[in-house]
């Protein structure tokens, strides 16, 4: 089945610093998945946060749309910059919850 994966990694204060996600949700077609919709407005939302506080140089980001590959690292944390990815881990959690068969997180 196709669905998307999300990864996150814990720093040594099992806090997240880095996030990959990637793969399409399949919910619904293209333009009414409102899962695809869920994760991409929570993950774009989180990414133009950083892009407005942080310097580019504190982050590294790749993208590739047609993949829907998103690969978001912390170069330089602080508690703030945790917290947000913090936030978008437990809005994912929460539409994980509600469809764990287009949406699978895995923590390390």
């Amino acid at each position: 089945m196709i669905m998307t994966k999300a990864n996150f990694i814990l720093n040594n204060e099992k806090k997240p610093y880095a996030f990959r996600i990637s793969g399409h949700a399949e919910y619904g077609n293209y333009g009414e998945d409102i899962v695809c919709s869920g994760i991409t407005t929570a993950t774009f939302t989180t990414l133009n946060l950083f892009d407005k506080i942080l310097k580019q140089e504190d982050y590294t980001l790749i993208q590739n749309e047609d993949t829907g590959l998103i690969d978001f690292k912390l170069n330089k944390t602080d508690d703030l910059s945790l917290l947000i990815i913090q936030n978008l881990l437990d809005i994912l959690i929460n539409i994980e919850e509600q469809y764990p068969q287009n949406l699978k997180i895995n923590i390390k």
